[in-house]
């Protein structure tokens, strides 16, 4: 059996047989644990098999990244199987009432649609779209502080039964996911409500696997479908959109067939994002590689994102993942809280959304996204809870 193959296979039955310990302990399909071997293998697994498939070239790199990738999914479920996770949070952190959560949700949604409606953004080709985006990154909060309020009023129905507004919280998010043809948007809605019907013991694990399986499909033809549906012109790819699990494949073999020097160590980049607001565009992987090989691109406002192991590559070595993923298996955990409570909910399930980030961009993206677009409007809610609070919580 060739060695990508034979890789292959090690990396999907280490997997399933973590992941049934790691499900025979929590019980619950949610984890994060659980979650982190599912994305090894869509994005590892399928995306590597499926460039090798495709292109048919780089088998070298191919083989030596698979290798790689199994040693360093091992890291991580022993990491994660050996840390023993926190009950809470040592500190109770307070949410305002309903009422206030409620007000702030329509005051950001107001001044969402009004951002997006003035700066041109809806109605346009994704791409476009992207480039705006990027010249308003505030929009970007706004976003942020939407989704951090969705999962608070979430937690407030299937916690308090709570109806009316979550009805309309969760319309207006599915309207705006389809509107802007985001993915992330949808996929956010789907994992909000999957974790309390969860929590609260109205889903099955079965089912839920059964809904993951459509939603998966779906987004293989949703941007060509909603392209010809919302804009009224033909999206690039014809077929199934398999870029997603590949561009990270595509990505690190071109850096590493291209030679070209970057200038810094790539999670010494990581580390000053969660301090500094303002890192030098040059520094992130992902502008750094864009810039050099796709600079048109970039200046058009795709995005590309990187690798997760190409960033190991261009830090000296890729077996520096192994590093990295044993600190993830620590650190995911560690946040595995017992207790469900909103702080709890709302902490997992942003890592839940921003995990991808980990396989398909790099850590920078990664703890960037949770540091500046998450904890800052969670700070904010947290201002709001001086005046009114309630701290409502069940056992998991």
């Amino acid at each position: 059996m060739e060695p990508i193959f034979l890789y292959s296979f090690l990396v999907v039955i280490s997997s399933i047989i973590f992941s049934s310990m790691i499900y025979n302990g929590s019980k619950s399909i949610l984890n994060l644990g659980i979650i982190f071997n599912v994305f090894i293998v869509i994005y590892g697994i399928v995306g590597i098999n499926t460039y090798w498939f495709v292109f048919n070239s780089n088998l070298e790199i191919l083989e030596e990244i698979i290798k790689v990738i199994f040693i360093s999914s091992i890291a991580f479920n022993l990491f994660f199987r050996r840390t023993k996770s926190l009950d809470t949070l040592r500190k109770v952190i307070k949410t305002p009432n309903n009422f206030t959560i409620n007000l702030l949700f329509t005051i950001i949604t107001i001044s969402y649609l009004g951002i997006m409606l003035g700066n041109g953004i809806l109605f346009v080709d994704r791409t476009e779209a992207f480039s705006l985006l990027y010249q308003n990154k505030y929009i970007f909060l706004l976003s942020s502080f939407q989704i951090i309020l969705y999962i608070i009023i979430a937690f407030n129905y299937y916690i308090k039964g709570k109806a009316s507004f979550f009805y309309v919280a969760t319309l207006y998010l599915f309207f705006m996911s389809i509107l802007t043809i985001s993915r992330h948007d949808l996929f956010a809605i789907f994992v909000i409500n999957v974790f309390f019907l969860l929590k609260t013991n109205k889903l099955s694990s079965s089912k839920l696997m059964f809904y993951s399986i459509l939603l998966l499909l779906f987004f293989l033809f949703f941007k060509q479908i909603l392209y010809a549906q919302v804009l009224g012109i033909e999206y690039t790819t014809v077929g199934a959109d398999y870029g997603e699990v590949i561009n990270w494949v595509r990505n690190t073999v071109n850096a590493l067939n291209a030679n070209i020097e970057y200038e810094y160590n790539p999670y010494l980049v990581t580390l000053e994002g969660l301090f500094n607001p303002y890192v030098s565009s040059n520094k992130p992987l992902t502008n750094w590689y864009m810039e050099n090989l796709f600079y048109q691109n970039y200046l058009d406002g795709n995005k590309y994102g990187f690798s997760f192991i190409g960033e190991s590559y261009i830090a000296g070595s890729p077996y520096l993942l192994i590093i990295v993923f044993s600190f993830y298996g620590y650190l995911f955990k560690k946040v595995s809280f017992k207790n469900v409570t909103t702080v709890n909910s709302v902490i997992q399930i942003i890592i839940i959304l921003m995990m991808y980030k980990l396989f398909r961009s790099e850590s920078y993206n990664f703890f960037r996204s949770i540091t500046w677009s998450y904890l800052i409007p969670l700070v904010v809610i947290q201002l709001f809870s001086i005046f009114n609070t309630h701290n409502y919580k069940i056992k998991s």
